[in-house]
């Protein structure tokens, strides 16, 4: 069973037709996939331009049936920012936390 499987068009971009598409720091969450996640996964990210994930066995797994995709592992974007820009935003509850 794949917990984290649930296809949806619009998270492919599906609606975005001749425009190049990338998916940046996509989170695979999980370290198998059944075959009709696989068959899913393929053809929804056959149009992408490029593809990164967070995980290196998320990159394991989509390398094993999208070998000819630009595939990448980059960081959670939570992680690109540095602590004043969160303390900038944070609610005031978790200050000095």
């Amino acid at each position: 069973m794949d917990p984290a499987f649930q296809p949806n068009n619009l998270y492919y971009l599906s609606f975005s037709e001749g425009k190049p598409k990338y998916s940046y720091a996509a989170s695979i969450a999980v370290d198998t996939i059944s075959e009709r996640a696989k068959n899913y996964y393929s053809a929804a990210l056959s149009f992408f331009s490029g593809v990164s994930v967070r995980e290196e066995t998320g990159f394991h797994l989509l390398h094993g049936f999208v070998p000819y995709k630009i595939l990448r592992v980059d960081c959670d974007p939570v992680l690109l920012l540095q602590r004043d820009d969160w303390m900038s935003i944070v609610s005031d509850r978790y200050k000095g936390k």
